[in-house]
């Protein structure tokens, strides 16, 4: 049995019989697992990533915008400065009642004129019994070994007075010294009057030995 090799004629023409192409993907095919995921769920991960660099972003922003200077405001109203008082001629009476006071209260003579020169502050509800005993809230200084006294005024104002005096003495053996004494006055109108109200001593920073 003989086999016939000649190639089959079509239309009197050769034709060369060609095995088709397959249209089918030969690739490998995504699993039912994959294919079954929600989208929802596919895009969660970039979701929380987002929401956590806007955190970051956020708290960057509250934290370091603290450290930012404050913004300066400006105002169209006057400001509000107190005025100092103004100073007036020292009264003479004033001058007058720290002489008796230094005579009487700091020598420790004649108390009972004293009492009525001072204010409550020296006082502290004494009465002139127990005033006249000497122990009393006053500096004392030897008055009759004072050479002379001068008087500085601090400043002189209509119910406030503050002066330095210097009480110098013609005795080596008593040293000088400078006191505070403040008068003011006391009450209204005519019940109104000058009284010392303290008397301190003006005292300088002390110099170690050595």
């Amino acid at each position: 049995m003989t086999h016939s090799t000649e190639k089959p004629v079509l239309n009197g023409a050769a034709t060369t019989i060609r095995p088709e192409m397959s249209t089918t993907p030969t690739g490998p095919r995504p699993s039912k697992a994959t294919r079954r995921i929600p989208w929802w769920r596919r895009v969660l991960p970039w979701a929380c990533g987002a929401t956590l660099a806007i955190g970051i972003l956020v708290a960057a922003a509250v934290f370091l915008g603290d450290t930012a200077p404050p913004k300066e405001t400006f105002s169209n109203e006057p400001a509000d400065v107190t005025k100092p008082e103004k100073n007036i001629a020292l009264p003479a009476e004033v001058k007058q009642i720290a002489r008796t006071f230094i005579q009487t209260a700091v020598a420790r003579r004649n108390l009972e004129v004293a009492y009525p020169l001072v204010g409550p502050a020296i006082k502290q509800g004494m009465t002139l019994t127990a005033w006249k005993t000497g122990n009393i809230a006053v500096i004392p200084f030897p008055v009759e070994k004072l050479d002379f006294a001068t008087f500085k005024v601090d400043y002189a104002h209509a119910r406030d007075v503050l002066m330095e005096v210097a009480l110098l003495s013609n005795d080596a053996s008593v040293k000088g010294q400078v006191f505070y004494i403040n008068v003011k006055k006391f009450g209204k109108g005519v019940n109104a009057k000058w009284l010392v109200d303290s008397w301190v001593p003006r005292s300088s920073a002390l110099v170690p030995l050595g």
